[in-house]
């Protein structure tokens, strides 16, 4: 499960470096790029890296829109 979180934080500071503030992420691409079948431990990684003004854009699909402009550990999370 770490790994799924440590990637998640990865690709925010990717598109932060790469001057954008906001990324969205979809479970299903998370889950090719780390070649996982679990979709369940994907969507809950992904939930606990959400940060205060962080959102979900689709529950179906579950997307996530990751504000990348302020990534500070003293963000609140949104799920503990």
């Amino acid at each position: 499960m770490k790994n799924i979180e440590e990637v998640i934080v990865f690709l925010k500071k990717e598109q932060n470096l790469n001057g954008f503030n906001a990324y969205d992420l979809k479970a299903s691409y998370l889950a090719r790029l780390l070649d996982e079948e679990n979709m369940d431990a994907i969507v809950e990684a992904m939930k606990r890296n959400l940060l205060e003004g962080d959102r979900i854009l689709d529950e179906e699909d579950f997307t996530v829109r990751y504000y990348c402009d302020n990534l500070s550990e003293h963000r609140r999370r949104i799920y503990q």
